[in-house]
């Protein structure tokens, strides 16, 4: 995990954003969010309320593919 929330963003290099291969967002997050944090826009628009453990994730210079974590439950 490099930042967990959007306001860390501005705090990563440019180096380390290149040289992150797999990137992801989850929850709820804006068009602009999605696309700052993996280099690229979603083909879908993100809904306006994200259950849990879902988002989107872009691996390398792949396309933005919609992502779906099983949930896990808090030991």
């Amino acid at each position: 995990v490099l930042a967990e929330q959007f306001d860390a963003l501005d705090t990563l290099t440019e180096t380390v954003r290149t040289h992150t291969r797999a990137r992801a967002v989850l929850g709820p997050a804006s068009r602009e969010q999605i696309e700052a944090v993996l280099g690229a826009e979603p083909h879908t628009t993100p809904p306006p309320e994200v259950p849990p453990g879902r988002g989107y994730v872009r691996l390398g210079a792949g396309p933005v593919l919609r992502l779906q974590v099983p949930a896990t439950p808090d030991p």
